[in-house]
């Protein structure tokens, strides 16, 4: 007898939201294997392309996730997909109080959301890479996008505008 009947799964994970750890750039995800059985209702161990098996590494962001099965006859079966989102748990920001600055007012100061790391500006903005500050009287007026970089195992960097005004 020719086996025809496409095996299915019983059991597909949720979709699941997990927080990186402070500090890391990737999560080993748990997550309970799927089930398939075939038309005899024995259970299919081996699902095809679990390239993202339970316990794999996820980064920031959103994976969709997708088993397929396929039975001992050769029979593809039903798909069983998920997604998994990971959370980077510090928000990264960059902003200068004032929308502008005139050339002969005081220096800008940035609140830079995590502290620390580096700054950096095209040509014209004089900028401490240390701290953000610009110096308003020595940059030539215009509008500017600053970086701002944090170093680490999981490097990471925002934007932020400022503009000088004669």
């Amino acid at each position: 007898m020719i086996d025809t009947i496409r095996p299915q799964f019983v059991t597909c994970p949720n979709d699941t939201v997990v927080e990186l750890p402070h500090g890391s750039c990737s999560h080993a995800v748990q997550y309970a294997a799927p089930v398939a059985v075939d038309n005899c209702g024995t259970p299919i161990t081996a699902p095809l392309n679990a390239a993202t098996a339970p316990g794999s590494l996820f980064v920031a962001g959103t994976e969709t996730v997708v088993w397929t099965v396929r039975d001992a006859s050769g029979n593809y079966g039903s798909t069983c997909s998920f997604t998994v989102e990971v959370v980077h748990p510090e928000a990264y920001s960059l902003s200068y109080p004032e929308t502008s600055y005139c050339v002969d007012g005081s220096n800008a100061y940035p609140e830079a959301v995590p502290p620390g790391g580096t700054f950096s500006s095209g040509p014209g903005l004089v900028i401490d890479p240390a701290s953000g500050a610009v110096d308003v009287a020595a940059s030539t007026p215009g509008m500017y996008t600053v970086l701002h970089s944090m170093p680490g195992d999981c490097p990471n960097a925002v934007q932020g505008t400022i503009r000088i005004d004669p």
